[in-house]
């Protein structure tokens, strides 16, 4: 029997629907209330009737998530749900980290709209210039021995240009090719992955120390030991690099060594995160340290993503204006020399 997947909601309806809900469960609905409140907007209807049905027929909160479409982010997320029975902020988590990937996606994106298509019309007209300008001023010049250097500039851009182009759609089949793989590979091979990409490594290190700092401070201020949590953190399915991290550390505690060194020995940890666990005395203390640094994590990789973003523009008309001045100079400086000449 074939099985199909579920088709993904669009992300502004996920917003949506976490922000209609947590509100509710923060003032002490439960949740079969709080969807039927939910759905008194028609918008929300479908989903909250889908949910329900999944939930009467007894299944698990983040299967029947799966099954209405959700992100693969929140439904990580809503596995723990079942451990740490605090919906109210586990709902509020997951509308912050939906806003932020979100707004910062759609920032991204119109970052990048006028600059692509500045880049798409500067390299038509480059092109033009190839087929029609350019080899009528090599004609003129055909014959003499001192070709203007202009033309050379002209030459030099064409293959700059060429190499790039060819450079872009390497990358665009090597990124294709990684994510249709990247659910097969292992931990390992991801690993060495990301050491030959600094930025995506610390990307990945600020998203798991913070799904890490977040879950870890939850679980022991329900009680948990610090054993107890890695090894449901190990056990989960949903997040590779976090179930391996925790893996490390608690291999690493069973030789003897501190949490602190536990932790440095996780490449994907964040040095704040080893701080910490170099300072704290006890559980309750290491859980209200891990809550606010989960909430600074995510507000530094709010930042960086924006910072990121903002390099955009300058660099791509920056771009821009080189190819114009490549153009400018490819054009007028052998009509200068020509007039001269005659």
């Amino acid at each position: 029997m074939v099985s199909f997947k579920p088709k993904l909601l669009p992300i502004p309806v996920q917003i949506h629907f976490f922000k209609r809900m947590f509100p509710l469960l923060e003032k002490g609905y439960p949740l079969h209330q709080a969807l039927n409140i939910t759905g008194w907007d028609e918008e929300l209807k479908p989903l909250t009737s889908e949910l329900l049905f999944h939930f009467k027929k007894g299944e698990q909160m983040e299967d029947a998530f799966a099954k209405a479409g959700f992100s693969q982010i929140v439904i990580s997320f809503l596995y723990f749900g079942k451990i740490r029975k605090d919906f109210p902020s586990l709902f509020r988590q997951c509308y912050q980290l939906l806003s932020i990937s979100y707004e910062t996606k759609k920032k991204f994106l119109h970052t990048l709209r006028y600059p692509v298509i500045l880049l798409f019309f500067l390299t038509i007209t480059f092109f033009f210039m190839k087929k029609s300008v350019i080899p009528s001023f090599e004609n003129l010049y055909a014959h003499e021995e001192d070709k203007p250097w202009s033309l050379y500039i002209f030459h030099v851009m064409d293959y700059t240009i060429t190499i790039m182009t060819f450079l872009f759609i390497i990358l665009l089949i090597v990124l294709s090719i990684y994510k249709l793989c990247s659910p097969s590979l292992s931990i390992e091979k991801k690993l060495k992955i990301y050491r030959f990409l600094p930025y995506v490594q610390t990307i990945k290190s600020y998203t798991v120390s913070y799904q890490f700092a977040i879950h870890a401070s939850s679980m022991l201020k329900a009680g948990f030991s610090l054993n107890e949590v890695l090894n449901i953190l190990i056990t989960q399915p949903k997040q590779q690099e976090l179930s391996f991290s925790a893996n490390t550390m608690l291999r690493s505690l069973s030789e003897g060594n501190t949490l602190g060194m536990a932790a440095n020995e996780s490449i994907l940890m964040r040095r704040e995160m080893i701080s910490v666990f170099h300072e704290a005395n006890d559980n309750q203390a290491l859980a209200d340290e891990l809550s606010l640094l989960a909430f600074m994590f995510l507000e530094q990789l709010k930042t960086k993503t924006e910072k990121t973003i903002q390099l955009i523009h300058p660099v791509f008309l920056t771009i821009a204006a080189v190819i114009i001045i490549s153009i400018y100079l490819s054009i007028m400086l052998p009509l200068y020399n020509w007039i001269q000449v005659y």
